[in-house]
């Protein structure tokens, strides 16, 4: 676990289960309040992000319908990859150990490569960088194709490529706002299932003001 911060936000990530945040906390006054849902030792010990704060998603979002889409006249089978669900959820990255790239007391970069083999069947390279500031942290995903043909960029019922985080945000925080930016206009912000489909980059701000 790799823990980061400074004097008024903290926060730890785990390499080993998916480059997923562990927690998020804040200082206010003589305390530290978890704004997050923080991972519990059981996922902690199971390397299982999705019992996490927060967890990278990648090379597509959700589901890919039956298992498989079409690219390039070829049916592309895409295996199940979680107990809970047929069909395939969420991609690779935050079922894998991710390696740290370079890290510091505030933030921490960490990589890792899919060879197309297994999982997704197309391979690639992802980058996850966590950086820590006095109003919060930023997330910025950059996902790197590694193949011969051309990248998937759509949204369909069965191809699906995108990248972004899924996080749990405690809905008692002490906290009166959070405010979600994007390096691009093509974030899009549903709460009623807590996900985030953004580009490259994000970062969480909090508002201090006790509610």
């Amino acid at each position: 676990m790799i823990e980061l911060g400074n004097s008024k936000v903290k926060i730890a990530v785990s390499p080993e289960a998916g480059a997923s945040l562990a927690y998020f906390k804040v200082v206010n006054g003589d305390k530290t309040v978890d704004v997050m849902r923080p991972a519990t030792d059981k996922a902690i010990n199971d390397k299982e992000a999705n019992g996490f704060a927060m967890y990278p998603i990648l090379p597509y979002v959700s589901r890919i319908h039956d298992g498989f889409f079409v690219y390039w006249g070829i049916k592309r089978a895409v295996p199940a990859n979680v107990s809970f669900d047929k069909e395939p959820f969420d991609g690779d990255g935050w079922r894998n150990a991710w390696t740290v790239k370079s890290s510091d007391a505030t933030g921490v970069t960490l990589v890792y490569a899919h060879d197309g083999k297994k999982g997704f069947p197309f391979a690639y390279e992802a980058e996850v960088t966590y950086k820590v500031f006095d109003s919060g942290f930023s997330v910025r995903i950059v996902l790197k194709n590694t193949g011969m043909l051309p990248s998937l960029n759509c949204f369909t019922r069965r191809s699906l490529s995108s990248f972004g985080v899924e996080p749990v945000i405690l809905k008692y925080s002490i906290f009166s706002a959070f405010r979600l930016s994007s390096s691009k206009a093509s974030m899009e912000v549903n709460c009623e299932n807590r996900r985030i489909r953004c580009s490259p980059s994000i970062a969480l701000f909090i508002n201090s003001t006790q509610a």
